[in-house]
């Protein structure tokens, strides 16, 4: 299962692919709030929330495509907007303005704390979102021997951290013995870090010690991994996962149905400009505030610039 978080959010792949995902994943909140848009109803009965006709019929697929989203959309803008405060840029820095701005872990956290300048996220099995650009703590070393694992741990659950936590061992003579609880609800969330020589605690950190802003993006990544509501919380986000599935199939099949022989059938101008100008400052909106998606919307409006017309009409 490890394995598959990090292909999840391709921690094996570097940075290129991370960014890529990021862009992804911000095109995805585009698609679902346009989507929404262009199933609002305006005066149709038919495909807003029942399907018309039947497989072999292009507005079957249509149908399914956005009735599907209809009921799912809230729940796939959900994952992927809770997903974006991991992505490499946009979530890197977000963490940053969070706890800069007392959002996070109040600094008297870190008051007195030998600090290194390797971020928890890099030294950790696991780590909160909260934590992860913050630097770990350090042991000093006075001519002490260390205390041993079996001591840490005594101090761990005699500080009552939640039981099943991960614990990471000193890298070095300055590491330090780690505690990370992050197996249940977020409220059950703990990071504790001990001097390896002394057994004293150099940091302590839990849930309810981190301001309004982080709490709601650990609270929200807690439900998008299933952890929050028990078993239901797992089956509506599976279900989500399968509407993606699902809607991707139909655009597929309803592209396939409706595009012209010979041609990859890609849209032409809407004759609506009112529409064409809604969906436009949506993405826009969203390309504020993720930079990186906008910087993809930009790249794709130059391209769309500077295409010659005869390859438009090759393409629709």
């Amino acid at each position: 299962m490890w394995i598959v978080r990090k292909l999840h959010s391709l921690k094996y792949f570097g940075t290129a692919p991370e960014r890529v995902i990021e862009i992804v994943g911000g095109w995805a909140i585009i698609l679902v709030i346009t989507g929404f848009y262009l199933w609002w109803p305006r005066k149709q009965t038919g495909g807003v929330v029942t399907i018309r006709s039947t497989p072999k019929k292009r507005v079957f697929w249509r149908d399914l495509h956005a009735v599907t989203g209809a009921f799912a959309g809230i729940f796939i803008f959900f994952l992927a907007f809770t997903g974006m405060p991991w992505s490499g840029f946009w979530g890197n820095n977000f963490n940053n303005f969070v706890n800069n701005h007392g959002l996070g872990y109040l600094p008297e956290f870190w008051d007195d704390v030998p600090k290194s300048t390797v971020p928890m996220k890099d030294a950790l099995t696991e780590t909160n979102w909260t934590l992860s650009n913050q630097p770990m703590p350090v042991s000093e070393n006075n001519g002490a021997n260390p205390i041993g694992i079996d001591q840490a741990i005594a101090i761990f659950n005699e500080r009552g951290i939640a039981k099943g936590y991960t614990i990471d061992l000193p890298g070095g003579e300055d590491g330090v013995y780690s505690a990370s609880a992050f197996g249940g609800t977020a409220s059950e969330e703990r990071v504790i870090h001990l001097d390896q020589y002394t057994g004293k605690p150099l940091f302590d950190g839990d849930f309810a010690s981190i301001g309004v802003g982080a709490k709601g993006i650990e609270w929200g990544i807690s439900v998008h991994m299933g952890r929050e509501f028990g078993l239901i919380n797992k089956l509506v986000m599976a279900a989500a996962c399968i509407a993606i599935v699902l809607m991707a199939v139909a655009a597929i099949v309803m592209w396939w149905k409706r595009r012209p022989k010979g041609s990859l059938g890609a849209p032409r101008y809407p004759s609506d400009v009112k529409i064409n100008r809604g969906i436009l400052l949506i993405a826009a909106g969203i390309g504020i505030l993720y930079p990186l998606v906008g910087a993809s919307l930009i790249v794709m409006l130059i391209i769309d610039k500077i295409m010659p017309r005869s390859l438009y009409a090759r393409l629709g």
